[in-house]
């Protein structure tokens, strides 16, 4: 309401029901400033009459919509890193309109050139067109780029306005020349003082041709040399075997690969920034394998043996593995580093070997034998228990006069004669009695004197392995025969032996005399001739005469002599009763002995020195080659003090002949796999050996090697990835399951996690099923190994996890979402990873390091936070997290193949080394020598250099290297 009075009627324009803005005059015009430069404002106008005691009228309320001017805005537009999809010619960016700028974008894309900064212009050809009007992302792809070189790249888009620009972000194309990429470094038999190590050259690089390939080790990380180089000079895996270390040490390896261009080696691990290592063992790895020995009880076919081994300073996380050659070479009968296993066996010899990482450590044979006084018979298959009974009708008789013997009856049986096929009763001098049947009465003419009669069951062929079942003795006396008569005339005789001595073979009784006699003057009535053993008159046995006409000499007479020495008499006489006998005609001597390694036991020559022999195989392993089916060895044996007339026999566990002799070698042709070779002599097994054939290129499929059908496997984890439950910190429901294809006779596969340590070991095994295992926060790699190859990817099998829903991770589990929570998201990029990986949730106030690592070759050229560089950095990180974050990283090829220097230093003496700094105590273990910084300071013992004010680089240098502590107020970066 005006306060004014004017005498004179005037209307306002008021805001509201505010007091009046401005006065006027009725009809005039009004120029009015709004409260502010955006907004909807109410206005209206009231008019009084001229004694300003009231208002005439007031009009409706009119709305004026206040907004600013725009002019000449153009597009705000972000370049997305890392730049994807490289290869020589071509790559996929990112843009991103973040604002039109208020006016419709009419194009965007890339614009790339080698130079900084490139620019949007109608006629350039290095840049792609989209057309584009809301704010959002898109991709295009750069073509014509060409190779090893480094572009810059922004996004674009244009307006009305003119054209927005993102960052410039640089990257380099593949190569035309590139080193060779060799990756999956592994090592296995690790001993004392060697191991084998290998690696796979995953690509030939640029040009596709390498000179060598091979494996550098020594004591200190990035190892040059010693350098042993590998056969073959193209892609796929390869080993060397690594000799002359010393015991207890950490060696550090790596894989390398030499083209033209350079040398490329495997990348270092993740995790230590360092390359592959291992350690050798404080002393050789041994093993012991004994067996309690296994005997067959009577009427069985089995026994039982406990086996008993123990590995000594077996490879971190290898397991020993038990085999025999039954049923089939390499059966497993246990695993583990010690230990003790019940094996139940049949008779016959069986092999047992312990093995770690292929190697064979102990190996032990068991050979199964029946119980006392029992025998193997092999038509009931089983042990059976051998007895027999022999008994003469009368223990003597009498001899007759003019007789030189008389028949003695003896009753005899075998039972469980073991599978023996022939029965015979032997004496001292007389021939065997071969028997007929299991029992029966025999009736024998005995000579003069006392004999002792032994029941043997033998086997009807050679060797005759007789066993003794029972034994009887008998004796012979002469009646009274009449006075010798005197010679009638001049009757002489000749008795004249071939040799005076004999010997007796083992297990014989005796040996033949051969002889030869003449007869001259005989009385006509004396019409029989007779050589009689140590009796004159025994007329032991008849050699001529009793026929007509009556011979009076004779040559190369037989007669068996048992052990000792005998007098020998050539007799004649009467062939009818009463006999008249002249005795002693003529006298010879001849003596029988056992063989030498032989000896008397009473009845026959038995052995006295024990019989032994040798076998042996050249080579023991051969090497099948690819495409064939086996390779040759060649066997060799001798056998020492053998029995007489027995030949030594070479066998399989098939029962299959190789050779036969008591010394000789034959060429045997092996198929994959390992055989045992058996030498026996008589039944008796003296010595044994095993050959193994192994592929020389890939693995056996059953017929042949084949090098295709390498060892693989697959390893797999369900759920992936998982959940973690609210208050836990991992996740508990993850099963892994693998598989082994083709792992080499012996070896045991073997699954581990790099979590709490690397090579923590999960579980042994060619194969594995639902096997439970827990996944820390965000992510737990998983790797299965045999003989220390990788078989899954070179990474490993990566298992994410994350807080289930409603949760988020707090720093140590994962807690209600009712606090706040922040994302971090790792970009991925080509040449190179950030760890870790992909969006990960945080709660308000968590601190998180990500890990920037370059493949070989390259080095990190860049690392942008929200977009922003925070320069070359290997690691970056989240203090305080309070935000949403991403980070992305650039690399560019690495002509050294070292790595990227830290910040403000560079110009390392030649031939050293200088590493990365990581933030907040992660140590590297990067050595300096007289590093001068990018500011012209060289560093000297105890110096400090200034960086920026509130850094510092503070070096310790000894006599040869200088270590550096770089400090800033939040903390301590050191390497």
């Amino acid at each position: 309401t005006p306060t004014t009075n004017t005498a004179s009627a005037e209307c306002n324009l008021l805001n509201n029901e505010s007091s009046p803005l401005t006065t006027y005059k009725t009809g005039t015009s009004i120029t009015h400033a709004s409260p502010s430069a955006e907004g909807a404002f109410g206005y209206y106008i009231q008019c009084r009459n001229a004694q300003y005691t009231s208002s005439t009228a007031k009009s409706d309320l009119v709305t004026v919509n206040v907004a600013p001017l725009v002019v000449g805005v153009v597009p705000t537009v972000t370049t997305r890193s890392p730049i994807t999809n490289i290869t020589q010619n071509s790559a996929v960016g990112v843009g991103n309109v973040t604002s039109n700028g208020g006016s419709t974008v009419t194009v965007s894309g890339l614009t790339w050139s080698t130079s900084a900064n490139p620019t949007y212009s109608v006629s350039n050809p290095s840049q792609t067109t989209n057309g584009w009007a809301d704010p959002g992302y898109w991709l295009s792809t750069m073509t014509d780029l060409t190779a090893g070189t480094t572009y810059h790249v922004r996004a674009y888009a244009k307006n009305s306005a003119g054209v927005g620009y993102g960052s410039d972000i640089q990257f380099p194309t593949s190569s035309s020349t590139a080193v060779p990429s060799v990756a999956n470094p592994t090592v296995s038999n690790i001993t004392a003082t060697g191991a084998t190590l290998g690696a796979d050259v995953v690509s030939l690089g640029l040009p596709a041709s390498i000179s060598a390939r091979g494996i550098c080790y020594g004591t200190s990380n990035n190892p040059t040399s010693p350098c042993i180089v590998a056969s073959g000079t193209t892609t796929g895996a390869y080993t060397v075997a690594v000799t002359g270390l010393t015991p207890g040490t950490k060696y550090y390896y790596r894989g390398y690969a030499t083209n033209a261009t350079g040398t490329g080696y495997t990348p270092v691990s993740p995790y230590s920034n360092t390359d592959q290592a291992f350690t050798t063992i404080s002393t050789a790895m041994t093993g012991t394998l004994t067996s309690s020995g296994c005997i067959i009880a009577s009427g069985s076919n089995s026994c039982t043996t406990t086996l008993i081994w123990n590995t000594a300073n077996a490879p971190a996380g290898s397991t020993s593995v038990v085999t025999t050659n039954y049923p089939s070479a390499n059966t497993v009968v246990a695993t583990g580093n010690k230990g003790t296993k019940t094996y139940t066996m049949n008779y016959g010899a069986r092999n047992f070997y312990l093995y770690n990482n292929t190697v064979q450590l102990a190996q032990v044979t068991v050979t199964p034998v029946c119980a006392s006084s029992t025998v193997w018979d092999s038509s009931a298959n089983k042990c059976n228990s051998v007895s027999g009974t022999l008994s003469p009708a009368t223990t003597s008789c009498i001899i007759s006069a003019g007789q030189n013997s008389c028949n003695v009856t003896l009753s005899w049986s075998v039972k469980n004669y073991g599978g023996k096929d022939q029965f015979v009763i032997s004496a001292s001098g007389m021939a065997d009695v071969v028997l007929s049947g299991t029992s029966g009465n025999q009736t024998l003419v005995v000579p003069s004197g006392s004999r002792t009669f032994s029941l043997y069951a033998q086997e009807r062929a050679s060797p005759r392995n007789p066993v003794l079942l029972a034994t009887s003795t008998a004796t012979t006396t002469s009646g009274n025969p009449p006075p010798p008569q005197p010679f009638s005339g001049s009757a002489s005789g000749t008795l004249t032996p071939a040799s005076t001595s004999c010997i007796i073979g083992l297990y014989q009784r005796n040996c033949p005399v051969n002889l030869s006699w003449t007869v001259t003057n005989r009385p006509p009535a004396q019409d029989g001739t007779w050589i009689s053993v140590d009796v004159p008159g025994a007329r032991t046995v008849k050699v001529a005469g009793g026929e007509t006409p009556v011979v009076n000499s004779g040559t190369a007479y037989s007669i068996p002599v048992s052990n000792g020495s005998h007098t020998l008499y050539l007799d004649i006489g009467t062939r009818v009763s009463p006999s008249i006998t002249t005795n002693d005609l003529a006298r010879a001597t001849a003596t029988a002995a056992c063989a030498i390694t032989t000896s008397w036991n009473g009845t026959i020559c038995t052995s006295s020195a024990t019989m032994s022999g040798t076998l042996s195989a050249n080579p023991v392993s051969c090497a099948i080659p690819a495409g064939a089916s086996n390779c040759d060895t060649t066997l060799s044996w001798d056998t020492k003090n053998p029995p007489a007339g027995s030949v030594s026999a070479v066998t399989t566990p098939e029962s299959i002949t190789v050779g036969t002799g008591n010394s000789d070698s034959k060429t045997y042709s092996m198929t994959n796999g390992s055989r045992n070779f058996y030498l026996y002599n008589n039944g008796q097994l003296l010595n044994q050996t095993a050959v193994t054939a192994t592929c020389t290129d890939g693995v056996w499929d059953g017929s042949k090697c084949s090098s295709s059908a390498a060892m693989s496997g697959t390893l797999t984890a369900s759920p992936n990835p998982c959940a973690i439950p609210s208050g836990a910190s991992s996740c508990s429901n993850v099963k892994l399951n693998w598989s082994t294809l083709n792992p080499p006779v012996g070896s045991v596969s073997a699954v581990t996690t790099n979590y709490p340590t690397d090579n923590t070991l999960i579980a042994n095994g060619n194969n594995g099923v639902e096997v439970p295992v827990t996944v820390k926060y965000n992510y737990q790699k998983f790797f299965l190994f045999n003989n220390g190859k990788l078989l899954n990817l070179p990474s490993g099998l990566i298992v994410n996890s994350s807080c289930a829903t409603g949760t988020a991770w707090n720093g140590s589990t994962c807690a209600s979402s009712a606090a706040v929570s922040y994302t971090i998201t790792a970009l991925p990029g080509n040449y190179g990873s950030i760890t870790p990986a992909g969006t990960t949730t945080y709660y308000s106030g968590a601190n998180r390091i990500y890990y920037i690592t370059p493949n070989a070759g390259y080095k990190i050229a860049n690392v942008l936070v929200d977009d922003v560089s925070v320069g070359a950095a290997p690691s970056y990180n989240f203090p305080n997290i309070s935000a949403n974050h991403t980070i992305s990283a650039n690399f560019a090829v690495n002509p050294t193949g070292g790595n990227p220097l830290p910040p403000g230093e560079s110009n390392c003496s030649a031939g050293q080394t200088c590493g990365p700094v990581s933030p907040f105590g992660s140590t590297f273990g990067s050595t300096h020598y007289s590093c001068t910084e990018s500011d012209g300071i060289t560093v000297t013992e105890s110096g400090t250099e200034p960086y920026d004010g509130t850094r510092a680089w503070t070096w310790k240098c000894g006599t040869s290297m200088c270590y550096e502590l770089k400090k800033i107020p939040t903390g301590v970066f050191d390497d």
